[in-house]
């Protein structure tokens, strides 16, 4: 409904508010405190204050927090939650541009967790470079890149904490070895780093890596290293398994936590094949199970894995090897990264999937309308019309696991966007 404009404006409780992914354009938030608790969490704050603004839609989101009893106060609950909020980045800045002048800009360095801010600001300066500049910068031309960041949070935090000084001089070091980093570097693998939305320290590294692999196999003759027919044709538990280990160390990328403390590239294999290939959750959980572990514990660890790393980095991971492996001449090659996240193996189903049809039910659905509407055809142009038909599908067509088809029928006409 609000989706859909039905509903302008939505009254929650913090329950609500942080248990559905809200399409909204602002949040205003009546109070910060918590009958008996005290105030919201800086974590409960941001879980709900972050909902603002619609993907695609705005490009802003606007927060808005009720007048407390006095303007001093609300000035100050305000600012608390936006300096708790960048605490930790700040901080692991901080810590990167503190001490002697020598900034390291190399790969181990920033690979290091409490590095992550670093990768989003150079990250960020080789976008504004690639889009503003087109990396026509020479050492002399530093006032480009000090632009960028003299107005930066990092820079006034920087300056409060060491002086003015001491902050121009860690720009000025900072924006000079960059730049020469910026002109030692090609200007089409500073673009695709870009495009791909990595640094371009990671991005070096990533094409030695998977160069080094690939050119490995060729030399003992093995020539199966596309993650596109591995995935879909051989499912090569194995290779994938090692392809993983290698996405796994793009430090953008955060496919870790499914072991006991450590990767498991095989369980993260079996886990990725059995969900591209329609397998159900409970059959995926029964085949990475390791001993002493119950059945409900694995369901649960890999329906947390799919519903945060397989979806929020597996699909950008995937696409950066395909990109660098050369795997995107066929269209399945292409659409590899939507399979991954929607859990499916056709274009068809990424389709229905991306209509709101839930995964459970997208192969039931095809099935039905291939025989029902043979001449329909399941296309992004035709969308509006998989719509409609799908919504007229009666309950008799569904059957899925005993379930009465009226349910599902529901459930799908409810998630259908």
């Amino acid at each position: 409904l609000i989706r859909n404009n039905k509903v302008k404006l939505i009254f929650a409780t913090t329950t609500l508010a942080q248990g559905m992914n809200f399409p909204i354009n602002t949040v205003i938030f009546d109070t910060v405190k918590l009958r008996g608790h005290g105030d919201l969490t800086n974590a409960e704050f941001w879980n709900i204050a972050g909902r603002a603004g619609r993907a695609y839609k705005d490009k802003e989101g606007y927060i808005i927090l009720s007048y407390l009893k006095t303007k001093k106060e609300t000035i100050s609950t305000i600012i608390k939650y936006i300096k708790m909020d960048l605490n930790v980045v700040i901080s692991s800045l901080n810590a990167f541009f503190s001490g002697n002048n020598r900034i390291s800009l190399d790969y181990n360095t920033l690979r290091e967790p409490r590095n992550a801010p670093i990768l989003n600001l150079l990250q960020y300066i080789n976008h504004i470079l690639n889009i503003s500049y087109d990396y026509n910068i020479n050492p002399n031309d530093i006032a480009k890149i000090r632009g960028i960041l003299t107005d930066s949070y990092l820079y006034h935090s920087l300056s409060e904490q060491e002086g003015f000084i001491n902050a121009q001089t860690k720009l000025n070091t900072f924006v000079t070895q960059y730049i020469r980093h910026v002109n030692e570097n090609k200007k089409e693998d500073m673009t695709k780093a870009d495009e791909l939305g990595i640094s371009d320290i990671s991005y070096t590294k990533a094409k030695a890596m998977i160069g080094a692999f690939i050119l490995n196999l060729k030399e003992n003759g093995d020539t199966e290293y596309k993650a596109s027919e591995i995935i879909l044709q051989t499912k090569n538990v194995q290779r994938l398994a090692e392809i993983i280990n290698i996405i796994a160390r793009i430090p953008e990328i955060k496919i870790q936590i499914l072991g006991a403390g450590s990767l498991d590239t095989e369980s993260i294999a079996r886990l990725l094949l059995g969900w591209v290939n329609g397998d159900k959750v409970k059959d995926i959980a029964k085949d990475i199970k390791r001993e002493g572990q119950s059945d409900s514990e694995i369901i649960s660890i890999c329906n947390r894995y799919l519903n945060s790393q397989m979806k929020s980095y597996m699909p950008w991971g995937m696409n950066i090897y395909q990109e660098l492996s050369f795997d995107m001449q066929t269209e399945s090659a292409q659409m590899l990264p939507s399979y991954i996240y929607y859990g499916v193996s056709s274009k068809e189903a990424v389709i229905v999937s991306k209509l709101g049809v839930p995964r459970f039910a997208v192969k039931n659905i095809l099935n039905v309308l291939n025989r029902n509407h043979p001449d329909l055809p399941i296309s992004v142009e035709n969308m509006s019309n998989v719509r409609a038909a799908i919504k007229e599908l009666p309950s008799s067509e569904y059957k899925i696991e005993m379930v009465k088809g009226s349910i599902i029928k529901d459930i799908v006409n409810g998630r259908l966007k």
